[in-house]
């Protein structure tokens, strides 16, 4: 939904909309209508929603990592190791040692292990990127760095990022 209706969409009404869904999802935990529909489902379909959830999201995150690619070969797997079949480069090495940490941090029950080895990860490649002469098209869905500084205050939007938002300011700014 939110890649068909909202680009078509003001961002009140975008807004709005997420407002009632809001009021909807209340209203049916306050019925308890919720409750009766989740006991209706069988527990092996939760729980093959929630493989297939995280299988996913899994191969969202192979894909940017480089670790896999679209298979070009007619016949072949949906999906292949790196470009050319085989796994090479920084981004690739780095991907597979936070991915190794993580599952390490998660065998000795460290909590936070996901967002510890993100953030390490991130690190990692940053400084990488920083030191060594990567191409940026090694990094497969952009090369890591930092722009500007870690820390900032929000800005308002602009007519330029957000073109609602200049009728938005408009009308909120108006003299008596």
């Amino acid at each position: 939904m939110a890649s068909q209706v909202v680009p078509v969409m003001t961002w009140p009404q975008a807004m709005g909309m997420s407002v009632a869904y809001g009021a909807v999802i209340c209203l049916l935990v306050v019925t308890g209508l919720r409750e009766m529909i989740m006991n209706a489902i069988p527990l092996a379909l939760k729980h093959a929603i929630t493989i297939g959830i995280g299988l996913f999201i899994a191969i969202i995150g192979f894909v940017k990592a480089g670790f896999v690619h679209e298979n070009p070969a007619p016949g072949g797997g949906p999906v292949s190791l790196g470009p050319a079949g085989e796994l090479q480069g920084w981004p690739v090495l780095i991907f597979a040692l936070t991915l190794l940490l993580i599952f390490a941090l998660q065998a000795r029950n460290v909590p936070g292990a996901i967002l510890i080895g993100i953030v390490a990860g991130t690190v990692v490649a940053v400084v990488l990127n920083a030191v060594a002469d990567i191409p940026a098209k090694a990094w497969f869905s952009g090369p890591p760095e930092l722009d500007g500084s870690a820390v900032s205050a929000p800005t308002s939007p602009s007519s330029e990022t957000c073109p609602s938002a200049a009728g938005a300011t408009s009308a909120t700014s108006r003299s008596p």
